[in-house]
């Protein structure tokens, strides 16, 4: 339910020289995400949670699983093939700590 990211590494070789082998790892970080193991914490627990740290995120609303979804093609896809080392913050707007 924290901050937390996903590795996402993609492996190939390069084009012109097939012997040469490359990894590129990106990631995605996440804010606070509503899923089936929020549900379990309880209303009270929530309304303070949502007090405390949904007011920093400017979108108003917890991320959901499918937004993170949408999130990894883009580091993943070959038009990114020269990112490597980035990370992608799916957080609604909040500021970096």
């Amino acid at each position: 339910m924290r901050t937390g990211s996903t590795r996402i590494p993609v492996h190939g070789r390069c084009r012109e020289n097939p012997g040469v082998a490359w990894t590129r790892e990106n990631a995605v970080a996440r804010e606070l995400v509503e899923t089936t193991g929020t549900a379990v914490i309880g209303a009270d627990a929530m309304e303070a949670i949502e007090r405390t740290e949904l007011v920093r995120v400017p979108m108003g609303r917890w991320a959901t699983p499918e937004d993170l979804t949408a999130a990894y093609p883009i580091l993943a896809c070959e038009a990114a093939g020269l990112s490597s080392g980035q990370t992608l913050r799916v957080d609604g707007g909040s500021p970096a700590l």
